[in-house]
């Protein structure tokens, strides 16, 4: 997709127990590898700090099963996903 357009898409839904948030985009994205080594020491590459530090907030929140998840395909783009428990405070607001 180098150079041309992208696109992103934004899903939010809920099943029984959780709620959860993908967002998609068609580009070519980075390799699981580096990814991991993004979440693990972002200083090191100077970028993905922020990733890094919602993926930290959400299992702090949540508990370690809850977080960012990463899928990569280099033909259809990136899907990162985050899921959180529902609780009954967010069914009554």
């Amino acid at each position: 997709m180098a150079g041309g357009k992208g696109d992103i898409h934004i899903r939010v839904y809920s099943d029984e127990a959780h709620l959860i948030y993908e967002v998609h985009d068609n580009g070519a994205g980075l390799d699981p590898k580096e990814m991991q080594r993004l979440m693990i020491n972002p200083e090191k590459e100077n970028r993905g700090s922020g990733v890094k530090n919602v993926n930290d907030r959400i299992k702090l929140y949540f508990g370690n099963e809850y977080g960012l998840f990463f899928e990569w395909n280099p033909e259809q783009g990136t899907t990162v996903t985050a899921n959180q428990p529902k609780n009954e405070k967010m069914q009554h607001d």
